[in-house]
């Protein structure tokens, strides 16, 4: 198998030396089966090559020798001021992704133990209490892996401040001192309102957490002080749907990359999906006989059903057939790198469309999948659709959630202004 990458046959002899010389062609075959490029698996050959000369080097004599402790070594203290082939001021590009793909193989295969577990980062007590904390948001308060996830981040934050300001974590000590110096902490970055307003609900929903668990035994979130934000007093950052038309150009459709992104910006810019509805879409989902497109996993647990255009369709049929090349899986969305597996990740969506953003040089409001979901809302308003029709093509719950875009249509709002009071039959 390592003959498939390499044809010198002085390179060949010396794969053919050394403690991975047995399992060099396995190696190699991991990657064919992944898809990865010729050129990627040359690279990662030559650093477990490279790796194995190293071990050699420090009297290792047998593969079980090779642990991620010696691997880690490699990469730190060997690699940057390495001479054994040519001069290197520092890791080379592919190393580290080697040596993970390399202990990863070896692993699996029982050629090495498993590695110790590293100690956690906070105590035990703590992380237990993070696991307990993510427990109780699923199951009493039914939220969904993304949210319970901001709420342990703010959690955490919240501990470690206690960390820093006491020296320990110790919740029977806690008092109302702490949970106001935290906000003040918090108001003294100078984080926007939405951000604010999201800490003090973490903070209060984490208190009540441990007043629940009887960690505490006095309930603190009435110390916890509101943040005041009127309702509606903001106008949703949009995009003109002109631009956003422009945005829909920039992808090249000629490449895997450029299809994939090309079919995921159009159920964001015509459907209003979210990034966590559009990582988690199916091909089984889509009905393209009655036209339709199954949400499934989406924010309120509650499944939808979008129309399925002709125009998206094809988009989405194109990019089936020559964008995700032999990928076997149901998932609809695949990565472009090996080992061209299904995208779980919402973020990557908003990687993508900011690079889209820059290419492109459209001035937008905000950098972010979600300014595409308020251009569509904001475009079907000003076109005459009912708060109704909205709300259940972008899945609110409560229509009230809708009716902030009834503020963007302002040749409307002129319409039903009153006019300016005159006195005597003038202005005065």
């Amino acid at each position: 198998m390592v003959s498939n990458y390499f044809s010198d046959p002085r390179r060949l002899r010396r794969f053919q030396t050394g403690i991975l010389s047995p399992y060099m062609d396995a190696f190699a075959e991991t990657f064919s089966e992944k898809g990865y490029t010729r050129g990627v698996v040359r690279e990662y050959l030559r650093d477990a090559h490279h790796f194995a000369d190293y071990a050699a080097w420090l009297g290792k004599t047998d593969v079980s020798q090779l642990d991620h402790a010696l691997a880690e070594d490699f990469l730190n203290n060997h690699l940057p001021d390495c001479s054994c082939e040519r001069m290197n001021s520092g890791k080379y590009a592919n190393a580290t992704a080697a040596m993970e793909h390399l202990m990863n193989f070896l692993t699996t295969n029982g050629f090495i133990a498993e590695p110790e577990p590293k100690a956690p980062d906070i105590p035990k007590l703590i992380s237990d209490v993070l696991t307990k904390y993510d427990e109780y948001l699923l199951r009493r308060k039914g939220l969904c892996a993304k949210t319970r996830s901001i709420h342990r981040v703010k959690a955490s934050a919240f501990i470690e401040w206690l960390k820093d300001r006491h020296g320990r974590v110790d919740f029977s000590a806690l008092d109302n001192d702490d949970i106001l110096d935290y906000q003040k902490h918090v108001d003294g970055y100078g984080f926007t309102l939405d951000y604010k307003k999201t800490v003090t609900n973490c903070l209060r929903g984490f208190l009540r957490f441990l007043r629940w668990e009887r960690i505490l035994s006095k309930d603190f979130t009435p110390a916890v002080y509101p943040v005041i934000d009127w309702s509606l007093s903001t106008l949703p950052r949009y995009m003109p749907f002109e631009d956003v038309k422009t945005l829909l150009q920039a992808p090249d459709r000629r490449t895997s990359a450029g299809k994939r992104d090309m079919a995921m910006l159009i159920l964001m810019a015509y459907l209003g999906l979210r990034a966590c509805e559009i990582v988690n879409l199916h091909i089984s989902d889509i009905d393209f006989v009655s036209g339709e497109i199954l949400i499934r996993k989406t924010k309120t647990y509650q499944e939808r059903k979008a129309p399925l255009t002709v125009e998206i369709a094809e988009i989405i049929i194109d990019y089936i057939k020559n964008g995700r090349g032999n990928a076997k899986y149901d998932e609809l969305f695949i990565s472009t790198y090996a080992p061209h597996a299904p995208m779980t990740a919402p973020s990557s969506l908003g990687t993508m469309i900011r690079k889209y953003f820059k290419e492109t040089g459209l001035k937008v409001p905000k950098q972010g999948t979600h300014v595409l979901r308020h251009s569509l809302a904001t475009h079907l308003i000003n076109n005459g659709s009912t708060l109704k029709d909205i709300a259940d093509l972008l899945g609110h719950k409560n229509i009230q959630t809708t009716t902030i875009y009834a503020k963007v249509q302002v040749e409307r709002l002129k319409d039903v202004a009153l006019p300016f009071p005159v006195i005597g039959g003038a202005a005065s």
